[in-house]
């Protein structure tokens, strides 16, 4: 049987731990950190790491639905969404991430942009 990524890469606090240099990259982007001025970055990072595990294989977190509602108001462009996949790509490699899996986690992703970035 094969094991998913969510167990293959040490589950929630490990991917906790990528989840954080995630934002730390992000908000190293002049494109992207105005998106987070006012936000709970420890809430999100929470969020955000339920969010991926279950890409990953883990527990589901969030429906298509709510990832919508969620997203609904940021104005999350499409230059927006690229930076975001390309820093998330890039965090993945450096956290020890092989690039297969990271390319499977983002096809994923991915499948997730049209209720994510408004149209």
């Amino acid at each position: 049987m094969e094991s998913s990524l969510f167990i293959k890469y040490g589950g929630f606090s490990r991917i906790y731990t990528v989840i954080e240099k995630f934002y730390d990259n992000i908000l190293k982007s002049e494109t992207l950190n105005a998106h987070f001025k006012n936000t709970n970055m420890e809430r999100l990072i929470h969020h955000q790491t339920s969010f991926i595990s279950s890409l990953m294989g883990g527990p589901d977190y969030i429906s298509d639905e709510q990832l919508a509602q969620a997203h609904k108001y940021l104005g999350i462009n499409l230059k927006d969404w690229q930076e975001m996949i390309n820093i998330l790509s890039l965090t993945f490699a450096e956290q020890g991430i092989s690039e297969a899996d990271s390319i499977q986690v983002i096809a994923k992703l991915e499948a997730k942009r049209d209720f994510i970035v408004c149209h």
